[in-house]
């Protein structure tokens, strides 16, 4: 969708045998009949604009995409070094040249604290404001408990339970 074209010769999505992108990136995608998921391990490798600083930095997330994306430049954002079968080695992911533009299939960027941290304090000295630093940490299994403490002092859970086991009565 951010590329020049996505082309769609089997028919996967749409009975067009292609469409126009947005342009924002020089890329060009051909979708294919199977969708590929897989976890993976990586690293920045073009650390400039919305990466800047993290060149270098390992990521993991994972895959999600049906087809190929060809970047004419054939540069790459992201360095693939590990699937779940085991070592890799190929590019993904484009950046446009004024490194305002990322499009990636690797998923969860943002579950990696270094890539988040560094991605807002890139974002923050753009707009002039002061960087932030140090660990903050989301502990989402605390405050899942706290929000699960809240619906049970709030609702009648016998009577949830009687619901989920029975059924409302007619």
């Amino acid at each position: 969708m951010l590329g020049s074209s996505i082309h769609d010769p089997s028919g996967v999505e749409s009975s067009e045998g292609g469409v126009l992108g947005l342009g924002l990136l020089d890329v060009v995608t051909i979708f294919a009949p199977q969708k590929s998921t897989a976890q993976v391990r990586g690293r920045v490798v073009a650390g400039r604009g919305l990466l800047e600083g993290m060149a270098g930095l390992e990521l993991m997330g994972y895959e999600i995409h049906m087809g190929q994306t060809k970047d004419s430049n054939n540069a790459g954002v992201f360095h693939i070094y590990e699937t779940p079968e085991g070592q890799a080695d190929y590019l993904d992911g484009a950046i446009n040249a004024k490194g305002t533009v990322l499009g990636t299939y690797m998923h969860g960027l943002f579950h990696n604290p270094a890539f988040r941290q560094t991605m807002l304090n890139t974002l923050r000295r753009r707009r002039g404001l002061p960087e932030k630093w140090g660990s903050r940490d989301i502990k989402k299994e605390q405050h899942y408990d706290k929000l699960a403490e809240l619906v049970r002092g709030s609702l009648d859970m016998s009577a949830i339970y009687k619901i989920v086991e029975q059924g409302v009565g007619d």
